[in-house]
């Protein structure tokens, strides 16, 4: 389970007061942490 080159990633929601944030990376779903988000660098179209 990972996020490799040319995934497709989409914000599902964010959790209230600053808990987790949902991401869909392909077909999967993850709750993840502001900080670990933070680590997946993006490249806009």
């Amino acid at each position: 389970m990972g996020v490799l080159p040319g995934s497709e990633i989409r914000l599902i929601r964010k959790a209230p007061f600053g808990g987790g944030w949902y991401v869909q990376i392909d077909r999967q779903i993850l709750a993840l942490r502001k900080d670990e988000l933070d680590c997946i660098v993006t490249k806009q179209w």
